[in-house]
């Protein structure tokens, strides 16, 4: 037995009686956990807590050679964001959700992402307007720190080009494609300073959201891990015009 703080990712159903909840713990990393099925009023409780970013403790039972843990004692930490009853503020927490299905999943345990995601977590509960909109970019841009893919600001200049595939600045363009243009590579600037607090002034149209999204998945991509399939990422395209 272990005690956990984990946030759930995805769940599946596995049988009539249980789904298999993915989970990313402080304590263990990611890791697979059995969620009961049912309309008892404990069921229900349980299936709200592990709703995509929901961040809860609990009790971890996991025996040598098994793959799939049994929780215990869940208690929440932080509600799913997608239990919001708010359309967008949902459509950004799937959209977290299944990127960091994507990106953790060769993530070892690690208590300053934990306590980042958790964080993340609360704040994205708070968010409205146009910080809520700027969020998942925020997010995408400080994940690299703990990843160990953050690009390199030292070598940032004015009127510099960014290099995707180096993840540097520099004064003369790649002789490859897949770098930012100078006005582009100024926004990646602006990235590296947003937090919570400043999150609102962060004025982007939906076109300019969107372009700089790409351009961070194609980073990602480029760096830790192939992000090919975001059924949610239409979803998050289509909010706020």
């Amino acid at each position: 037995m272990e005690l956990i703080h984990g946030i759930a990712l995805r769940s599946v159903k596995y049988s009539d009686t249980a789904s298999i909840v993915t989970v990313w713990s402080v304590e263990l990393g990611r890791m697979a956990v059995s969620l009961p099925s049912g309309s008892s009023r404990e069921a229900r409780r349980r299936k709200a807590l592990m709703m995509p970013l929901g961040a809860f403790e609990a009790v971890a039972h996991l025996k040598p050679g098994q793959e799939i843990a049994r929780l215990s004692d869940v208690r929440q930490i932080s509600p799913s964001p997608a239990a919001s009853g708010n359309p967008a503020k949902s459509a950004v927490a799937m959209f977290l959700s299944e990127f960091l299905y994507a990106v953790l999943k060769e993530s070892a345990p690690d208590p300053n992402l934990g306590q980042f995601l958790i964080n993340s977590i609360r704040e994205l509960n708070e968010a409205q307007g146009t910080a809520l909109a700027n969020f998942h970019l925020m997010l995408l841009y400080r994940l690299g720190h703990f990843l160990g893919i953050e690009p390199d600001m030292g070598t940032y200049s004015p009127n510099a080009y960014f290099d995707l595939k180096e993840a540097r600045f520099s004064t003369a363009a790649p002789l490859h494609a897949q770098f930012l243009t100078q006005e582009q590579s100024r926004a990646v600037r602006l990235l590296s300073r947003l937090n919570s607090r400043n999150l609102h002034l962060m004025r982007l149209s939906r076109d300019q959201r969107n372009q700089i999204l790409d351009y961070m998945l194609q980073y990602y991509s480029l760096h830790h891990a192939p992000l090919t399939s975001l059924p949610s990422l239409e979803i998050l395209r289509t909010i706020y015009n």
